[in-house]
């Protein structure tokens, strides 16, 4: 994941945790616009994550709350665990047709794992998987999965799992009359 995606999923728990401390204070976003000086608008595009609040912009919110604006910036980059709901994963693009793939860690900060959903649709073409060269992981939530790893060809079954080394060349196929659903989790290097 790019510096980039970083800064976005650290701008969005920055936004979920004001809107927190919003609610906890019991302020309205016009409340909490008066006391900042900010509107209401740019403070509910913060708290959506749709933008990114400004370090003075920061520390007018922090004040409002009677704390420091470093404490909204602990809590969105060290947190020790990161909820990943039904819905929330990002939609990636995928170069197969029939395939749709979502990313579930897209918020977690400096996450050391990539985790994605992938959905074949039946008779779908054989692809790789988005991540090469690391260690991965392979669960089948639903349907069967037809993995070929090098000259070894495996059907993974619905509750199946399978283990990748990195140096495994892998492609997925769905050749089953029935959508497969599987959970890919993949370490990232360095």
């Amino acid at each position: 994941m790019s510096g980039e995606g970083d800064m976005k999923s650290s701008g969005k728990d920055l936004g979920r945790n004001i809107r927190a401390m919003r609610l906890k204070h019991r302020f309205s976003l016009n409340n909490l616009a008066q006391a900042t000086g900010i509107s209401a608008s740019n403070l509910s595009a913060m708290e959506h994550g749709k933008s990114s609040p400004t370090l003075n912009t920061l520390a007018k919110i922090a004040a409002a709350f009677k704390m420091k604006a470093g404490a909204f910036l602990d809590e969105a980059l060290y947190s020790k665990a990161v909820l990943c709901r039904n819905g929330e994963g990002r939609e990636m693009a995928s170069a197969v047709t029939d395939v749709s793939i979502r990313l579930l860690t897209g918020d977690a900060y400096a996450n050391r794992m990539e985790v994605v959903t992938l959905v074949l649709q039946p008779g779908c073409e054989p692809m790789s998987p988005l991540v090469t060269a690391m260690d991965r992981f392979i669960y089948c939530l639903a349907g069967e999965v037809t993995v070929k790893v090098a000259d070894d060809t495996y059907a993974v079954k619905e509750r199946d799992a399978l283990y990748l080394l990195p140096e495994a060349d892998v492609e997925l196929s769905n050749e089953t009359s029935e959508i497969v659903s599987v959970l890919l989790v993949a370490l990232k290097t360095g």
